[in-house]
């Protein structure tokens, strides 16, 4: 019992005294290990920041090379060394790399949590390898036309087999990410409902994007999106298995009208007091707590500010880069703070959300 849990005591310990320094450092990290990807979504962030042309990013094709195993397994121990005991690995599609395995056995081998990302079509060809994780993580949206025509004809059906393979398999540790469009908004509730019926938790997310681009996907109508996350709060407290907490719904709900999916916001003294106290005691830890860290060695604060600014990790130590990237980022608020899950991990002075991130651990053990 000690064994299955020593990575979340682990964890646990680092993020208590890092913070009790009051420096920041990468506890959590999103690491792309792959640019390689065998579906082509029209708002993947991960392909639009990479500069690819969404029309090529098809398996087997990228403009840069993937890093090397040494080079991956090098760049874990330097997370390690500075803090990092939470490694996402990201995609492309994670589940082509065909060193897979040796990848979430070193981090295995540290005593650190690793939690994986997939669109969740090549999940029985490494069924295996998915046991040594501490969260799988499927990305499923829509109904079976909407989330076909994004990311392929016959990729619904393949998920839905997949995750009920998950399920005869007996894996505990596997959660649904739910990612809201405009071309998902209505069409959302089933999978609520399947996620019952598997025994997983649900992730609901907006769409990411960055300031100034224009996608169709997160042109969403102010009142639809309110009308959603309202939903979204009613079916959690009628005991739904969504993963938000309810701190998270209601900033969503309490300051959608101040800050669109388009804006990241640097200077809030013309907003309402209500919006500036929230930013006193949620600044955002993305940059400070959290990184994502690319396929070429660039690290970021997060997916919004991909290609905008970022720090070598080729030509600086990791641990230069990460502390330029923490100095650099001057976000005070943005949808991303809102209602991506772990930033009240870091930044809440609510109880209530360490007791709920708690809660699943102990109950479903995929955080």
């Amino acid at each position: 019992m000690f064994g299955k849990y020593s990575p979340f005591i682990n964890a646990g310990i680092a993020l208590f005294f890092g913070r009790l320094s009051k420096k920041p450092f990468p506890w959590y990290v999103n690491f792309f290990i792959t640019n390689k990807c065998n579906l082509k979504c029209p708002y993947c962030y991960a392909v639009t920041n990479r500069n690819f042309d969404s029309a090529t990013a098809v398996e087997g094709t990228s403009r840069s090379k993937d890093p090397s195993l040494d080079k991956i397994l090098e760049i874990i121990d330097g997370l390690y060394s500075i803090g990092t005991r939470y490694i996402c690995l990201l995609g492309g599609e994670p589940l082509l790399r065909d060193d897979l395995g040796e990848i979430i056995a070193h981090i295995n081998a540290k005593n650190m949590l690793v939690g994986l990302n997939t669109n969740g079509t090549l999940i029985d060809r490494k069924i295996e390898v998915l046991k040594r994780l501490n969260k799988l993580t499927i990305s499923l949206e829509g109904d079976k036309e909407k989330h076909d025509y994004d990311r392929g004809k016959g990729t619904y059906d393949k998920v839905m087999q997949n995750i009920r393979l998950l399920k005869e398999k007996k894996f505990r540790n596997f959660a649904i990410q739910m990612t809201v469009s405009t071309a998902t908004v209505h069409s959302w509730e089933h999978i609520l409902e399947f996620a019952r019926e598997v025994g997983c938790t649900v992730l609901i997310t907006e769409v990411a994007c960055r300031p100034g681009e224009s996608l169709e996907s997160a042109k969403f109508d102010k009142k639809e999106l309110k009308s959603f996350w309202l939903r979204v709060n009613e079916l959690k407290r009628r005991g739904y298995p969504i993963e938000n907490s309810f701190e998270a719904i209601s900033n969503v709900l309490k300051y959608s009208d101040y800050i669109g999916p388009f804006q990241i916001l640097k200077n809030i003294d013309t907003f309402p007091e209500s919006l500036q106290n929230f930013t006193k005691h949620n600044i955002c830890p993305m940059g400070k707590y959290s990184a994502f860290l690319d396929s070429n060695g660039i690290v970021y604060p997060c997916a919004t500010l991909f290609g905008r600014r970022g720090y070598d990790t080729k030509r600086l130590s990791i641990k230069k880069a990460f502390e330029l990237m923490s100095r650099d980022n001057t976000c005070k608020c943005c949808r991303m703070l809102l209602n991506y899950q772990l930033n009240y991990l870091f930044s809440s002075v609510n109880p209530n959300t360490l007791l709920h991130l708690g809660w699943h651990a102990l109950r479903k053990y995929n955080y």
